[in-house]
This record gives structure tokens, C-alpha cells and sequence, in this order.
């Protein structure tokens, strides 16, 4: 499965180490760190990478940990390298100010968030979705519910080849905070155009995971 092919490493300077466990029908990873925000990270990344469009989605039961700090944080990922202060987009739980996308759009750059505490954070299915350099985080709040976009899309120039998977920080130094769930998937797209066209094609991925392929061409 898709979950399978994640490697997990320490991302910055944590004070105790993070890690994961996966089995059939069910994620946990743990991780430690002072925060993901500001200039730079300290987080457990489980991570895999590509240079395709690609969309990841998957399921939040429970953020815990020994008195979790409120901005404690555990969710999805992109992410343009492994250095602490690297460009990234990310859509997290958090201990207790509901669910925030935070992104950092400049290598040590400053971070920046949109979060709602009013959004349930527990038993939540988030996703995220890259095309060229757009990326647009989604969540929903029931298995068989559409999509709902949160936050607005963002433009981020990543590397070649980029990284992406499932980041946890306790926002603690001296402490480890476990996200669980399941049903990680990815969802590849890469369109090319073939021969002369007049026009260049495109495709999207709708928030209800439909496709739609535009082409031109003579035939």
C-alpha cells in the first residue's frame, strides 16, 4: 500500500525522537519537536517523495500526548526538502485550536496559518492536493460527505523533486505527541501535451474527486 513506502526521519532539532508504526488498518506516529511555524521545524516526518502532481488524503482519529500543548500538530504535508527552514504546505490537527493550514512559502521564510477552532479535529479526514504550484487543502467531517476547501489555494514554488506524508510535532521539546488514523492514498496526475496544439491542455481534481481533462489538438 501506498502507507508502506513512507520513511520516517526527525526533521530540525527534536529532544526526543519520533517514530511510526503501520499496520493493515491503522497509522500512528509519533513525533516531538518545538514547533512547525516561524523560520524552521522541529518535527517526525513520515514522508516519501515524487516530482508528479498528487493528491494525499487520510484519516484523523486522535492527536494525544502527556498534557498536549494546545498548538501541538499532526497531519499532512508537502514539502520542497528535509532542511528545517524548507518551503512547505501542510493541513494539521491540532491539541485544541481546531484544524490549521499553515504554510511557509520562502526557504526560512516566515510561516503563516488559517485555522478554525471552530472545525472538529478529531475523527476528520484531511487532503491535500498539488498541481504545478498550487497546492489546496480540503477536509471533511464524514466518510461519505463532499469535500469542503479550507483556507484558500496558495502558490508555492517547489524543487524538482519534492516531499510529501504525514508530520507530527509536540510543540514540546521534552515530550512526544502520536497522531492516529488510516486510509492514506495518493492520487497521481500528470498531464503532457502530445504533437502540436494550439491550445494547452490542463487538468483538475474537483474537491469531490472528480476529473476533468481539457485537450486540444486537430485530431
Amino acid at each position: 500500500t501506498e502507507i508502506d513506502t513512507l520513511i520516517g526521519v526527525d526533521i530540525g532539532s527534536v529532544g526526543v525522537g519520533g517514530g511510526s508504526i503501520v499496520t493493515d488498518d491503522k497509522i500512528e506516529v509519533k513525533g516531538g519537536g518545538s514547533d512547525i511555524w516561524g523560520s524552521s521545524d522541529a518535527f517526525h516526518f513520515l514522508h516519501k517523495t515524487s516530482n508528479e502532481d498528487v493528491s494525499i488524503e487520510m484519516f484523523v482519529e486522535d492527536l494525544t500526548g502527556s498534557a498536549i500543548h494546545e498548538w501541538a500538530k499532526g497531519g499532512l504535508m508537502f514539502r520542497d526538502s528535509l532542511a528545517a527552514d524548507s518551503k512547505h504546505f501542510s493541513l494539521f490537527v491540532t491539541g485544541s485550536n481546531g484544524i490549521a493550514n499553515q504554510w511557509r512559502s520562502n526557504s526560512g521564510g516566515s510561516s503563516f496559518n488559517y485555522h478554525s477552532t471552530g472545525t472538529t479535529s478529531r475523527n476528520v479526514w484531511l487532503k491535500i492536493t498539488k498541481t504545478g504550484n498550487k497546492l489546496q487543502a480540503y477536509y471533511k467531517t464524514g466518510e461519505n460527505n463532499s469535500w469542503s476547501p479550507f483556507g484558500s489555494e496558495r502558490t508555492i514554488s517547489f524543487s524538482g523533486n519534492f516531499y510529501y506524508g504525514i508530520a507530527v510535532t509536540s510543540h514540546d521539546n521534552t515530550k512526544i505527541a502520536e497522531l492516529t488514523g488510516n486510509n492514506f492514498n495518493e492520487r497521481f496526475l500528470t498531464g503532457v501535451d502530445i504533437g502540436s496544439v494550439a491550445v494547452p491542455g490542463s487538468s483538475i481534481v474537483t474537491n469531490d474527486n472528480e476529473i476533468e481533462v481539457r485537450g486540444s489538438g486537430r485530431g
